[in-house]
């Protein structure tokens, strides 16, 4: 009887400590990692906040030239997934100055501190 207290004290402290480790490996996550989901394939999205938090702009690509209007001198983090090129204007138009470049398929990015919040416009490339 004792035997059976003690293996179901050890299974039960095991099943708690199991629980435990997963409730933290969620809550390690990092924040914002939900927000980028939202950015489908072929798709170049915009986000106010970085990490891609905030108010998100998807924006057409392919030989197009975009104003913004939600996000326009908001623009904090991107993720071009698209085939082509993004590049962020200051100026609607895509004039202006420009700010840069962002290749096709790449990474989710925050802006560079001296571009954050300045993008009126965006030209997607082929």
């Amino acid at each position: 009887m004792i035997k059976k207290v003690a293996a179901i004290a050890a299974s039960t402290m095991l099943a708690l400590t199991v629980s435990a480790g997963t409730a933290s490996a969620r809550s390690s996550a990092p924040a914002g990692i939900q927000d980028w989901d939202n950015c489908k394939h072929g798709q170049a999205c915009l986000w106010q906040g970085m990490n891609g938090l905030g108010g998100m702009e998807p924006v057409p690509w392919c030989n197009r030239v975009y104003n913004l209007s939600t996000l326009s001198n908001r623009v904090s983090a991107l993720w071009n997934r698209t085939g082509g090129a993004l590049d962020l204007w200051d100026g609607f138009d895509g004039t202006g100055e420009f700010l840069g470049s962002y290749p096709a398929y790449g990474l989710p990015v925050n802006v560079p501190v001296w571009i954050n919040d300045r993008t009126s416009s965006v030209v997607g490339h082929c």
